[in-house]
């Protein structure tokens, strides 16, 4: 990962600027996931224009694709990641996903962003 995007995510996770959300890059109410937070820190940097409200989803898309769940590709090539769902290696043979650490595992963003600092 860029070194200066993560240093950027990292802050912006621990700012206890953004409200967390769960499932959607940025939902109606403006709740983001950790890799929402990443799309903003993009749109803010001119990587991506900003989102665009989906009524259908209630969400905001991001990115050419107008993604709601996952990082558009102009996002993870400026973030030097490999993939819009980012796994953060491996636990016991199982794939740390940070979404699912977000998602469905009930981690703060403040713990996200320690799982991202000593494995990204």
């Amino acid at each position: 990962m860029d070194e200066a995007v993560k240093a950027q995510w990292l802050e912006a996770l621990r700012s206890g600027d953004y409200k967390q959300g769960r499932h959607l890059l940025r939902s109606g109410d403006n709740e983001l996931c950790c890799l929402g937070v990443l799309c903003e820190l993009a749109v803010k940097e001119g990587v991506i224009p900003e989102p665009t409200y989906q009524e259908v989803d209630g969400a905001y898309g991001y990115g050419d694709t107008s993604s709601s769940a996952g990082l558009p590709i102009a996002v993870q090539a400026w973030a030097g990641l490999l993939d819009s769902l980012p796994s953060a290696g491996s636990v016991d043979g199982r794939s740390v996903e940070l979404h699912d650490l977000n998602d469905n595992k009930g981690f703060t963003f403040a713990q996200i962003a320690d799982v991202i600092e000593e494995r990204l």
